[in-house]
């Protein structure tokens, strides 16, 4: 029998110098100090999968942990004492699967549970007076810095319901329920289940639905707190009647998930027409007739003669869809909400004129090459268009697809095609105004870089590049860091955070456009800052880093291992905010020196370890402004700095 590893103060602040150098789910045990030190250390994640029991103290100081997730699945039981403590989580999720029990006095622990997700998905049953003290968890203002107060609460262990345990979990009143292990539910479940006041109900796990039971839950109504509004997840039904699809069409909430169904008939389909949320998904359909699809063409939102002109707002999934019919896309055309089908391999030449006339957002992210007609169609769309696994696309239709003046993603993969960009591909596609991701491309020539540099969008992606020319990095810094907003920036919804805030109504929007002209420009206060992305290069010289610090927005160049004290001296002096170089592992004291006096945010959050003269030359860097993923090295930083 193997000795039981103990994860030690010692290992605990090694793991924290260098997260890489640790896994810390090896070890079974763990010594009170090494929780402590590690419930105090600033990470996203924690994964402890390996503890096979905790002690109270231990419980207590990982509670401590204010991370997104604190994995502790290896624990199968835990005291009164303990269970007070991570009650009092302060962090995100909490995860404890290995839990196959939890007594009455520890569900009541539980039930002030502060975190933001409770996991207890080793659960295999549940006893009432555990569901009644599970079903306090409710929402609450929270801590600010997670989000917190959605309380959301997995079960996904729980294989059936007992009618006892559904009417107690009926008084749940926080974020969401998960139950997506159950493989059936009794017509009185589904009823007190609907009751539910939260506002994501999954029950994913079910594979068929009585028609009494989808009665019940389309009066599933939540909360109403999440800005997604209430959602209904039946996504493992492979099988829909036509009474229980009639049934489902009343459910008044935001998103009705039915992505697992493989068909439905068209009496189904004329009855899911009438849903007025603003997600409906069949992601698993595998054909659709032109009766059905002219049916689910007349979904309406529940706010009528409002738009659909973003991938949020309402959508219609039907992923599954290898292949559309002239007809049906015919009939689709006229859908007045996002339409999915990234599943489709080929188009045809009518489908796609006919979907050109499509008003919302397009997902065609499955098509791997576009005829030149099918392509000069789609370039006529007024909505979003994604087109993610382009391989073939000839100089036309990319001249085609360049003429759009509203957002489109086309990403070149490697595989059986084009891994490298032409001149003439280049020169139209730099006209597009969107974002641009061109990560499948291994290989750039110093022609289509320099057609590139003329690019005008608001990101560009190039992350399958791991070596760039001198030539094409002087092109590539003469790209424009940033850019007035304009129209169709604003119906295409590319604004964000603060600079979307000042256009969130979509009637102030309408009201701006009707004065401005199709390329006007918004006022100069609105501006889109550009970036650059370059993630896969492991090298770059001195004379490519000088061209590239000259590059006036954000640039991304996370794959760099090392660098030249010379080229880190040239970036110093990029001034187009983030300057990303999360790659690096160690920085020299000369190097230090440099990147502290560059004016914009700074990431090195693969920096393991700092000297003294490093640290004390990066206090110097503008506050606040650094990005490490240690927290002791920016405890180092932090203590050379002034008051």
């Amino acid at each position: 029998m193997s000795e039981e590893k103990v994860l030690t103060k010692e290992i605990a602040s090694q793991y924290i110098k260098n997260n890489s150098s640790v896994n810390l789910a090896e070890f079974q045990s763990i010594e009170r100090e090494a929780a402590k030190r590690l419930g105090s250390y600033r990470t996203s994640e924690l994964d402890l999968s390996g503890l096979q029991e905790l002690t109270d103290a231990a419980a207590k100081a990982l509670s401590g942990f204010v991370g997104y997730l604190l994995k502790l699945d290896g624990v199968t039981q835990l005291s009164e004492v303990a269970s007070e403590h991570l009650a009092s989580f302060e962090g995100s999720h909490l995860s404890l699967c290995g839990l196959n029990s939890l007594s009455d006095q520890s569900g009541d622990r539980f039930s002030n549970f502060k975190g933001n997700c409770l996991k207890l998905n080793g659960l295999k049953d549940l006893s009432v007076a555990v569901a009644k003290s599970l079903a306090k968890l409710k929402w609450s203002d929270g801590d600010p810095r997670y989000s917190s107060g959605m309380r959301y609460l997995e079960l996904n262990g729980l294989t059936n319901l007992s009618d006892s345990v559904a009417r107690s979990l009926a008084g749940f009143k926080g974020c969401g329920l998960s139950l997506n292990g159950l493989v059936e539910l009794s017509d009185s479940g589904a009823e007190c289940l609907s009751r539910c006041k939260t506002d994501f109900l999954e029950l994913d796990g079910l594979s068929s639905l009585s028609t009494s039971a989808a009665d019940s839950l389309s009066r599933f109504v939540g909360l109403k707190k999440s800005q997604n509004g209430f959602v209904l997840s039946l996504g493992g039904l492979r099988e829909l009647t036509d009474a229980a699809a009639n049934s489902l069409s009343k459910y008044e909430g935001q998103i009705l998930d039915l992505s697992g169904l493989e068909r439905i008939s068209d009496t189904a389909a004329k009855s899911l027409s009438q849903f007025k949320g603003y997600t409906l998904d069949l992601s698993s359909l595998e054909e659709l007739s032109d009766v059905a699809a002219k049916s689910l063409s007349s979904l309406k939102v529940a706010s009528p003669g409002r738009k659909i002109r973003n991938l949020t707002e309402g959508i219609l999934r039907l992923n599954g869809l290898a292949k559309l019919s002239d007809g049906a896309a015919e009939s689709l055309c006229n859908l007045e909400r996002t339409l999915g089908l990234g599943g489709l391999t080929e188009l045809s030449d009518a489908a796609a004129e006919s979907l050109s006339k499509h008003e919302g957002g397009l997902d065609l992210s499955g098509l791997t090459k576009l005829s030149d007609a099918a392509a000069e169609s789609l370039g006529k769309y007024k909505g979003r268009l994604e087109l993610w696994d382009m391989i073939e696309l000839s100089d036309a239709a990319a001249e085609s697809l360049g003429k759009r003046k509203r957002i489109i993603d086309i990403v070149y993969r490697k595989y059986d095609g084009m891994t490298e960009l032409s001149v003439a591909q280049a020169e139209t596609l730099a006209k597009h105004q969107g974002i641009l991701f061109l990560n499948g491309l291994t290989e750039l020539s110093d022609a289509a870089a320099e057609s590139l540099g003329k690019y005008k969008g608001e990101r560009l992606d190039l992350n399958g590049l791991t070596e760039l020319s001198d030539a094409a990095a002087e092109s590539l810094g003469k790209l424009q860091g940033e850019r007035e907003a304009t129209r169709a920036d604003l119906e295409a919804s590319l604004l964000l955070g603060e600079q979307r805030k000042q256009f969130e109504h979509r009637e102030q929007i309408q009201k701006r456009n009707a004065e401005l002209g199709e390329n006007a420009k918004v006022p100069a206060a609105v501006m889109i800052k550009t970036t650059l992305w370059l993630n896969g290069l492991t090298k770059l010289s001195d004379a490519a880093a000088k061209s590239l610090s000259k590059y006036k927005g954000s640039l991304w160049l996370n794959g760099l291992t090392e660098l030249s004290n010379r080229a880190v001296g040239h970036l110093s002096r990029h001034q187009g905010g983030w300057l990303l170089l999360d790659g690096l592992t160690e920085l020299s004291d000369a190097a230090a020196e440099s990147l502290s006096k560059h004016e914009g945010k700074l990431g090195l959050e693969g920096l393991t370890e700092l000297s003294d003269a490093a640290a004390e030359s990066l206090s110097r860097h503008e506050e606040g402004r650094i990005s490490f993923a240690s927290e002791e090295l920016q405890s180092k930083v932090d203590s050379f700095k002034k008051d």
